[in-house]
């Protein structure tokens, strides 16, 4: 019950006339039922002496009984799919509108067990309230109409059924420990999902590795789910079984031991036997919702828990003043770094990485190359140049406006960028050009990509092509978007050698003589001295220079 209450909580949030309305209904329905069962009951011990008003109100009663069954199903129905729909929209909203490397921290495998399992589960059981509330509904009502046949004997009934309650909870609170950890294990099968959808190539190429990988952790993960799983359920049976064997228990007593002692009228005893013999089945229909409720009840915690994961970098920040300057496009000259300084977790080192502290400005229509070694921090400059990560300590500022929580939206509109990461979009979404379509075309024949891609109602024909081909797409988007400065996160390392020259010699000088502002980071040190300045990477440290470091000058000399 703790977890239906749970559930319920939730709907009536949502909706609650509408919840309200839907209970009502599913009562009624069940009282209508009862009041058959009575009227059945009735008319065999008196047959022969059926009236056409106890037949007129048994039709009335089924006709009830199906338009409230139909109703609060429809309603809850209803409720439950809006509500659920709400929720993946509102944890969709949480997820973009959360900090970065918070979404970071939790990792995608979590999240899209969340958007996936823990919804989907709470939808299964929304989807049972209806026949929940129906089948309580019979029980409310069938003990009221024992009551009413020999209020002695219900209560006797009622020890007997108490009882039965009070011993299911025994095995009940272990299956739900038990369907917690199945959860738990469910993240690590994502993540394993995940493994393979991105690591196909790799788990192909490489046959220990593969069998090492589907005998440890995805094996571990489906496995441990499986058996918890198996686990709980095989607890809740238990306390299912015992509850029907309890009935049934009841039954015996009331046929084989119960007449010989007590003087109890045929009529009431029948009527007792038939109430038993019919409430069970809600009973059972009540019960076996409840592990379907508990994994409900987990799941709800778990996107709960989600929730105030994503919001919990924005708890405790003061709220910034009225007055702060929005940052407008095409009127900005300078962009500075003050003494910014940003520190994170490695995992495989078991350190604490710092960037920073970081003084520098960039001016508009420079182009300038990041460069330095392999875990340098110059994927996380970038991130904190855009706006993605925010500086523990100093401030960005463009001009004399610092960068804030509320102008951090119009401050990224600034930037176009492609990560080495990038996700690619089928359609080129953002666009509200009529002739966004030619545009498109135009661009897709200048990265010579005009054979394999079309461009149809804001939709590219295909994005299956190589790597690099796809790199060549993203920046496709980004020449659409045609902002102010542009980002490419080791951009050319996919390319063939001739358009990695036209990316260089080429694409980069056209945006520079576009006025655009643009950051290369790259390995690429032939093309170095296409640059008007540079930011060496080191450790953490940035260092801003109008000269080539010296360790390329040297190789160009030797």
């Amino acid at each position: 019950m703790e977890n239906s209450m749970e559930l319920m909580r939730f709907i009536f949030s949502s909706s609650r006339q509408t919840f309200i309305l839907a209970v009502l209904a599913g009562i009624g329905s069940g009282l209508c039922m009862v009041g058959l069962l009575a009227l059945v009951n009735q008319a065999l011990h008196n047959i022969g002496e059926v009236t056409v008003l106890s037949m007129g109100l048994f039709t009335a009663l089924l006709a009830a009984m199906v338009f409230f069954r139909v109703n609060s199903t429809v309603l809850l129905t209803k409720l439950s799919q809006k509500s659920i729909a709400e929720m993946r929209m509102r944890l969709s909203k949480k997820i973009l509108a959360a900090p970065l490397k918070v979404t970071e921290r939790q990792g995608p495998h979590k999240l899209l067990a969340t958007l996936t399992d823990d919804v989907a589960a709470l939808a299964n059981g929304i989807m049972r309230l209806p026949f929940l509330f129906i089948n309580l509904a019979v029980i409310s009502g069938c003990l009221v109409y024992m009551l009413w046949l020999s209020w002695w004997l219900f209560l006797l009934a009622l020890f007997f059924i108490f009882a039965g309650i009070m011993v299911y909870r025994l095995p009940e609170s272990r299956a739900l420990g038990l369907l917690n950890e199945a959860r738990g294990f469910a993240d690590n099968l994502y993540q394993g999902f995940q493994a393979i959808c991105s690591g196909t190539k790799e788990l192909k190429i490489h046959r220990k590795r593969r069998e090492m990988f589907f005998n440890g952790p995805l094996q571990e993960a489906a496995q441990g789910y499986a058996d918890k799983t198996i686990s709980g359920t095989r607890y809740y049976s238990f306390a299912g079984s015992f509850g029907l064997l309890m009935f049934f228990m009841i039954i015996g007593f009331l046929v084989y031991l119960f007449p010989s002692w007590a003087n109890l009228d045929a009529a009431t005893l029948t009527g007792y036997v038939m109430v038993f013999l019919f409430i069970q089945g809600p009973m059972e229909v009540v019960v076996s919702a409840i592990p379907e409720l508990a994994k409900t009840s987990v799941g709800l915690r778990k996107i709960q828990k989600l929730g105030l994961d994503l919001n919990l970098e924005e708890e405790g920040k003061l709220e910034t003043p009225d007055n702060v300057q929005l940052i407008e496009s095409k009127q900005w000259q300078t962009i500075s770094l003050d003494s910014v300084i940003h520190s994170y977790y490695r995992e495989l080192e078991d350190t604490h990485f710092q960037l920073g502290p970081i003084d520098m400005s960039i001016n508009r229509g420079e182009l300038i190359f990041l460069i330095g070694g392999n875990g340098s921090g110059k994927t996380t400059f970038a991130k904190l140049l855009l706006g993605l990560y925010e500086p523990e300590s100093g401030n960005i500022k463009v001009d004399d406006v610092i960068v804030e929580s509320n102008n951090l939206e119009s401050y990224r509109q600034l930037f176009s960028v492609v990560f080495v990461d990038f996700f690619l979009f089928e359609q080129l979404l953002g666009f509200e050009d009529a002739e966004i379509d030619a545009l498109a075309e135009s661009y897709i024949e200048k990265l010579q990509l005009n054979h394999k891609v079309k461009v149809e109602d804001g939709k590219l024909s295909t994005v299956q092509l190589s790597q690099g081909q796809k790199k060549r797409l993203a920046l496709l988007t980004a020449y659409l978007e045609d902002r102010d400065f542009y980002v490419f996160d080791e951009w050319a390392a996919d390319q063939d050698p001739l358009f990695k020259r036209i990316f260089y010699t080429q694409i980069l000088p056209d945006l520079k003589a576009k006025g655009k502002t643009v950051l290369v980071i790259s390995h690429d040190d032939q093309y170095f001295d296409i640059a008007d300045r540079y930011i060496k990477m080191d450790s953490g440290k940035a260092e801003l220079s109008e000269h080539m470091p010296e360790i390329f000058m040297d190789k160009e000399t030797a």
